[in-house]
C-alpha cells in the first residue's frame, strides 16, 4: 500500500530509507518500514534536532521566516506562540533580535508540537539550576503561558530544554540603560 500511495517500487523505498538511515545516523535515528508504515526509532531528544535540522535545511538558501514555520506546524498558532515569546521577554526586558526570536520560535514549536502528539521527553531527576530569580520569573511565565494556551503539561526536562533556549538566544537589557552605563 506505501510502495502504490508513494507510486514507486518497493525497492525504491528500502533504497530510500537505507540512503536516510545513512544520512542520519548523526543524530542517532533509524528509519524502518514495517506494514506499509515508516517509522523512527531513536530517542524523543534526538528526533526533535532531527526534525529543527529538516526545517533548518527547508530555509538554506533563505531566511527562516514565518512562512515556513505555520506551513510545518499547521495545528499551532504560530502567530499566538509567537506573540507570547516577544510579549514575556520584553515584559522580563530581555532582547531577541530577528534571528534569536525565530530560532526560540522554531524550538518552541517543536516542543509545542510534540508534547500535543504524545512525545515527551524522558523525565530524568535533573534538578534544574537558574541562575537569577530574574531569569526563574521569566522562565516559570513563560512555561505557564505555553501550558495555559496549548493545554500541554512540560515536565523538567522540558522545562529544562526551554530554559537552555533562553539562556542560547536571549540578552538581558536594562530600562535604564543611560544611567545604569554612567553609573560605571
Amino acid at each position: 500500500d506505501l510502495c502504490d500511495f508513494l507510486c514507486v517500487s518497493y525497492s525504491t523505498i528500502k533504497s530510500v530509507i537505507s540512503k536516510m538511515n545513512k544520512t542520519f545516523s548523526a543524530y542517532h535515528i533509524e528509519f524502518q518500514c514495517e506494514n506499509d508504515c515508516v517509522y523512527i526509532k531513536g530517542s524523543e531528544y534526538d528526533k526533535r534536532k532531527l526534525i529543527s535540522y529538516v526545517i533548518n535545511e527547508e530555509s538554506k538558501n533563505s531566511y527562516l521566516n514565518i512562512n515556513l514555520l505555520r506551513s510545518n506546524f499547521q495545528n499551532i498558532d504560530v502567530t499566538k506562540l509567537q506573540n507570547i515569546i516577544l510579549d514575556i521577554f520584553n515584559t522580563h526586558n530581555y532582547y531577541l533580535n530577528d534571528f534569536a526570536a525565530t530560532n526560540l520560535l522554531l524550538h518552541l514549536l517543536i516542543i509545542v508540537d510534540r508534547e500535543l502528539a504524545g512525545n515527551i521527553l524522558n523525565s530524568d531527576n535533573t534538578k534544574l539550576k537558574i541562575d537569577s530569580i530574574q531569569e526563574e520569573t521569566l522562565l516559570n511565565d513563560l512555561v505557564e503561558c505555553l501550558e495555559d494556551a496549548f493545554d500541554i503539561k512540560l515536565n523538567t526536562s522540558e522545562i529544562y530544554e526551554i530554559y537552555t533556549l533562553f539562556k542560547a538566544n536571549a540578552t538581558c537589557t536594562f530600562k535604564d540603560a543611560d544611567s545604569n552605563l554612567q553609573g560605571i
